[in-house]
């Protein structure tokens, strides 16, 4: 073998084990790039999964905010209201049929507002259910369709402090039940108030009559320290003294009676004594005997 056979059978040996070496390191690397494949496709695996849950929640939660918009209705932002009358529920705020408030319909009922205050920490206050009941091109007036008002109507009316104020078109069956509930329960107590009222208002009268009686009967008892012109003296003194004099008199007539009795004794028995003492003398006398053997004979009256 010549010499340029030599370089070349070198050259093919030095180039079979580096072809060796790097089929080897390739078979490394593309081991190495499939498991890295595999792991990232196990990840978009995941991150899919992922996101088709994301996009459910997402669909629930637009689903759910749509229902609760369409629950809560169109609201509409006032800059200020102002209170009328807080014991009326009165309230006027700055906005109007050109803001879309619908006007009052004759014969009809009137359109109801729900009106909550925007407060400074961004939440909500609930104010009350209004009628509109005059509605102009730039503001209107309202009324609490509680009537008489609630006191926590009254007191939101009278907290309203200038806070711009948050009108809808309505609120959630949910909420308007626990509101009616509310409602319904006040009536209640107000009816079980105003009973009450009136039993205590008779009650305080009948009082009144019988403490007007007691002190009559007080007065017959102890006497009038004013008493009308040509009063008896049992009304002046009163019926204890009247009947503690009375009583003083009876025993006085009965100790006299007493006596009259002991003293009708004493002369029934000297009568006796004397009429005694006479049929004696007379039938001692001559001829009593004969003169009661033979009675005198009745001549005939002419």
């Amino acid at each position: 073998m010549n010499v340029g056979g030599k370089i070349l059978l070198g050259l093919t040996i030095v180039l079979a084990i580096t072809d060796a070496y790097l089929v080897t390191v390739l078979h490394g690397h593309r081991a190495k790039w499939q498991k890295q494949i595999e792991d990232r496709q196990g990840q978009l695996a995941q991150v899919e999964t992922q996101l088709q849950d994301v996009s459910r929640k997402y669909r629930e939660g637009a689903g759910e905010l749509a229902r609760i918009q369409t629950e809560w209705g169109r609201y509409l932002n006032v800059p200020q209201g102002r209170t009328l009358n807080a014991e009326q529920g009165t309230l006027a705020i700055a906005a109007g049929a050109v803001a879309g408030l619908p006007e009052p319909v004759a014969d009809k009922p009137f359109p109801i507002r729900y009106v909550f205050t925007n407060e400074a920490d961004g939440t909500t206050r609930y104010i009350g259910e209004f009628n509109l009941r005059d509605v102009q091109a730039d503001q209107s007036g309202l009324q609490l369709t509680q009537q008489p008002p609630t006191p926590t109507g009254i007191t939101a009316l009278q907290q309203l402090q200038g806070q711009t104020l948050r009108v809808r078109d309505s609120i959630p069956a949910a909420h308007r039940g626990l509101f009616d509930d509310y409602f319904a329960r006040h009536a209640l107590i107000n009816q079980r108030l105003t009973f009450q009222a009136n039993q205590l208002a008779i009650q305080s009268e009948e009082l009144a009559k019988s403490e007007a009686i007691l002190a009559q009967r007080m007065a017959e008892l102890n006497g009038d320290q004013q008493p009308p012109e040509g009063a008896s003296e049992q009304v002046v003194n009163g019926l204890v003294v009247t009947i503690r004099d009375q009583e003083s008199s009876r025993n006085s007539e009965l100790q006299e009676l007493d006596r009259l009795r002991h003293e009708f004794a004493r002369k029934t028995a000297q009568l006796e004594g004397l009429v005694r003492e006479n049929q004696q003398s007379v039938s001692r006398l001559p001829g009593y005997e004969e003169s009661l053997a033979k009675p005198e004979p009745r001549t005939a009256s002419k």
